[in-house]
């Protein structure tokens, strides 16, 4: 008897052709436009640099520690040194959106026995707003937690206990160093799959829920590192609980990048999928995804923003959460419909994955235009950064509130933009003779309208930034200010937008005669 040929989307080529889509929209910027990336890149650049540069130990300070935030700091620490920080991080940031849709159809896979149409739909979650924003690490953790969860489920079904024990009590550690999220969101897949699982084999649910727990065991770990972590830690590292409003706007911008009419389609595209899935009979939803889906809900709703240091925390969430509901639904038994419902997801990332690459190229352009200052920045120069900021941030934001940190890659210079985390990770800023004006969000600059807790009115800094500490001062996009602020500073370069100023030496009062 001949086997049935699968159907074209549930073919390993192809599930591997579309992750590599995903990788695209990134081969073609210099740095990818993520909002913090290049900040993250500073920070590599002290990594690596601190040791062969005394200078850099003037202003920063880096110390080893194991915390769970150490996903592409740990590969450019192995690869920058041979390949350049920019060649590896470039390349590092292009593989997570691929290896996050490898993850997807491999757990619907081993979930389903097969592969979905409607899996294809979740795909473009890869470019979620929290990838947008440059959380990378944690980006990277949740592509490891999908493939590993594919892994977990892939050994559970054979049975494979002792293997399983023997990858995964060292693995959860890789996924905690990481970063903490993917650690934990890995852990409510395997606490939710586990629960279900041991149902269907008969058990009732208060032993089920605690033969779940003892298998989880195994992945519990990293939570000594936490628990160390968090006793040393200092100041507020947790806050702003229970924000639903908040919370319904980060369901709503879960794609935010450039064009809102363009994001919010497919968002809808997503919510009419998971809307006909409740309602209509011939869909259903497998139990073990299902219950990871509304863990990770719960999460979503529980969550702080800020949490462990880390700002966004529940917002992170979205994608996953999202994701996990799309991965969860079966295959449906009319072919006509699987067809069907494979070519419009499929047409829905191919769009998508377009529309991305003209943005991430428009967004390269305008980040090179800004960063053609550092070419006018002297080697280990003194810079503060003003980047100017909205209290009403647009849609279209223009990510650069971290493209100073570019200068710190380029030139080995001082800028402004650098977080001062705690545990959160492993640069501190050092330089004592510029207070208030040293760190992150020191560079976010806005005009007297905006009255923010946080950032600085752009006026006031100018006229009180310690001139001595700093070499020179770099607008990006500034707001509307004060002319006379610019006493004491000589414009170095401009491109129409933005503008470089040389802080002028004091002069010395002359001596009486």
């Amino acid at each position: 008897m001949i086997a049935a040929r699968q159907p074209w989307w549930e073919q390993r080529r192809f599930m591997a052709l579309l992750a590599l889509t995903l990788v695209i929209p990134l081969v073609w910027p210099t740095t990818p436009p993520l909002t913090d990336l290049p900040g993250h890149m500073g920070r590599y650049a002290v990594q690596i640099g601190l040791a062969g540069d005394p200078v850099l130990g003037e202003w920063f300070d880096f110390k080893w520690a194991l915390v769970g935030n150490l996903g592409l700091d740990l590969i450019v620490q192995l690869f920058a040194p041979v390949f350049g920080l920019a060649a590896v991080v470039k390349a590092a940031v292009m593989v997570i959106p691929a290896l996050q849709a490898a993850g997807m159809l491999l757990v619907a896979r081993e979930i389903h026995g097969r592969v979905p149409p409607t899996a294809l739909f979740a795909l473009p979650l890869a470019y979620a707003y929290p990838f947008q924003f440059g959380f990378v690490n944690f980006s990277l953790s949740v592509a490891f937690a999908f493939l590993l969860f594919a892994l977990w489920l892939r050994l559970t079904r054979h049975k494979q206990w002792r293997l399983r024990a023997a990858i995964f009590i060292p693995a959860s550690f890789l996924l905690w160093l990481t970063h903490t999220y993917g650690w934990g969101l890995f852990g409510l897949m395997v606490g939710g799959s586990e629960l279900v699982r041991r149902r269907e084999e008969g058990q009732g649910w208060l032993m089920a829920a605690v033969l779940a727990g003892l298998t989880g065991l195994m992945l519990a770990g990293p939570a000594i590192l936490v628990l160390n972590a968090g006793s040393t830690a200092t100041g507020p590292n947790t806050g702003h609980w229970f924000q639903f409003s908040t919370k319904l706007d980060y369901v709503t911008a879960v794609f935010r990048d450039r064009w809102g009419w363009f994001d919010a389609a497919a968002l809808i595209a997503i919510g009419l999928v998971l809307i006909r899935a409740c309602v209509r009979p011939d869909y259903r939803f497998d139990r073990r995804l299902g219950l990871v889906a509304l863990l990770f809900i719960a999460a979503f709703l529980l969550m702080p923003r800020v949490f462990l240091y880390s700002a966004y925390a529940d917002m992170r969430l979205v994608p996953v959460m999202l994701a996990a509901c799309i991965l969860a639904i079966k295959p449906v038994i009319d072919t006509k419909l699987a067809r069907r419902l494979a070519l419009t997801g499929l047409a829905i990332l191919l769009v998508r994955v377009a529309g991305l690459t003209i943005s991430t190229t428009a967004y390269d352009q305008s980040w090179t235009q800004t960063a053609a200052a550092i070419d006018h920045i002297p080697r280990h120069a003194r810079v503060l950064a003003l980047v100017g900021r909205t209290c009403a941030q647009p849609w279209n934001a223009a990510k650069l509130e971290h493209v100073p940190a570019l200068a710190i890659v380029r030139r080995h210079a001082f800028v402004n933009d650098q977080w001062a985390l705690s545990t959160a990770q492993l640069l501190q800023v050092t330089k004592k003779d510029a207070p208030g004006f040293a760190e992150d969000p020191s560079q976010m600059a806005v005009d007297k309208s905006c009255p923010h807790p946080e950032w600085r009115q752009i006026d006031k800094t100018l006229a009180r930034f310690p001139r001595a500490a700093f070499d020179y001062v770099w607008m990006i996009a500034p707001p509307k200010f004060d002319p006379a602020g610019l006493k004491g500073l000589e414009r170095k370069w401009t491109n129409g937008r933005d503008s470089l100023y040389r802080v002028l030496p004091a002069e010395k009062p002359k001596p009486d005669l």
